[in-house]
C-alpha cells in the first residue's frame, strides 16, 4: 500500500472514531466502566498521544534523509499481524514501558479534537513531500511490529483508531452506561 493510500485509510478510520465519539453525551464520554478501563475522553487523549508520537517520529526521520536512524528492515507480515489483531476484538494490557508515552493522564484538553483533525493535513503534507527512495525504509520501530515504513505507520494508526472506535461501542454496552 502506498503512503497516500494508507493516509486515506487513516482519514477514514479517524473520521469514524470522531463520529462515534461525537455521538456520546458529556456524561457518556466521562463514564468509566465497572472494574476500571478508560473513559471515552481518555481514549481520545490516548489516540492524540499515539498519533502525535508516531507522526513526529516519521516526520523527523523523513526530514533527516540519509542521516535518519536505522530502525531495521520492515516486516510486512508482522505489520499485517498487528493490523489484524487491532481490527479484531482482541484486547491486551498496555505494554510495559509504553505508558509514559501513550497512556491517558487526564481528561483531554479543549484542543485535543483540533489536534486530531490537524493530523489529517500533516499526513497529507508528509505524503506529498516524502523523499524519493525511502517508501520501503523502516522509519519507526513499533514494539510489536518491528520496523515500519511511513505507510506502515499510517496503516498501524488506522487500525489502532478502529480498535478504539470499537472500544467506544463496548463502553456503550457496559453496565451502568448513562442513557
Amino acid at each position: 500500500m502506498t503512503l497516500p493510500d494508507a493516509v486515506s485509510l487513516l482519514d477514514r478510520d479517524r473520521a469514524a472514531f470522531l463520529a462515534a465519539y461525537d455521538a456520546l453525551s458529556p456524561a457518556q464520554r466521562s463514564f468509566r466502566p465497572p472494574g476500571g478501563g478508560w473513559t471515552a475522553d481518555e481514549v481520545a487523549q490516548h489516540l492524540v498521544k499515539s498519533e502525535t508520537g508516531t507522526l513526529t517520529i516519521v516526520q523527523k526521520q523523513a526530514a533527516a534523509g540519509d542521516a535518519r536512524r536505522d530502525v531495521g528492515a520492515p516486516d510486512e507480515a508482522q505489520l499485517a499481524e498487528l493490523e489484524a489483531f487491532l481490527r479484531s476484538d482482541g484486547r491486551v494490557p498496555m505494554p510495559e514501558g509504553q505508558a509514559p508515552f501513550i497512556a491517558p493522564t487526564e481528561a483531554p484538553d479543549a484542543g485535543w479534537r483540533e489536534r486530531l483533525e490537524a493530523f489529517r493535513s500533516d499526513w497529507h503534507a508528509l505524503a506529498e513531500t516524502m523523499p524519493a527512495g525511502i517508501e520501503h525504509v523502516g522509519l519507526m520501530h513499533h514494539f510489536r511490529a518491528g520496523a515500519i515504513t511511513a505507510a506502515g505507520c499510517a496503516r498501524f494508526l488506522a487500525a489502532h483508531i478502529d480498535h478504539h472506535a470499537r472500544q467506544l461501542e463496548r463502553l456503550r454496552q457496559a453496565d451502568g452506561f448513562p442513557a
